[in-house]
């Protein structure tokens, strides 16, 4: 892949948390390993919204119909006929922006705080793994048979080795 091509990966923390510039760095080039562990040849757009528990609860029983607090939501904009960057349908691109919008990933940082605490892992490390998932998610894969779950969780762990998290935990 060229490693030139500028994605446009924005960020916007309403968490009511003050971050440092790192974390938000990290979560950008966890999509960005991503994009380019599945050679996605065009610019591509992804928002980040790091949120609290209200909001993320409310999104989830607005879009999923589940009301409880989850750790990440992903909300696709492609269409794609099989998982990755080749199953692609169709391209649909931004004009003005100069992009495809790949979608938008909401995290919840309370509760990949607690969770990451209840593990014994760092915010940063679950933050990344959370990343990697969602981004996935946007690129047409999914975890709901045994199959796709195993796929997913493999390319979690090839993508955290690859970022120095050698022996990290892959969502199950």
């Amino acid at each position: 892949m060229n490693n030139k091509i500028k994605h446009k990966i924005s960020a916007s923390n309403q968490s009511g948390v003050k971050l440092k510039s790192t974390f938000i760095s990290l979560l950008k080039q966890a999509i960005t390993v991503t994009l380019r562990y599945e050679k996605v040849d065009y610019p591509c757009a992804i928002n980040i919204l790091i949120s609290n528990n209200a909001v993320i609860r409310d999104l989830n029983k607005r879009f999923s119909d589940i009301d409880k607090i989850t750790d990440v939501l992903s909300f696709q904009m492609q269409e794609f006929e099989y998982p990755g960057w080749s199953g692609l349908i169709n391209k649909e691109f931004d004009i003005e922006a100069g992009n495809i919008p790949l979608g938008d990933i909401v995290i919840s940082l309370p509760k990949v705080t607690r969770q990451a605490n209840a593990i014994g892992v760092t915010i940063e490390q679950e933050s990344t793994l959370l990343m990697i998932h969602s981004c996935l998610h946007l690129l047409g894969y999914d975890h709901d048979n045994d199959d796709s779950a195993k796929l997913m969780r493999e390319i979690e762990t090839y993508l955290m080795r690859n970022m120095g998290y050698l022996d990290y935990r892959t969502i199950k």
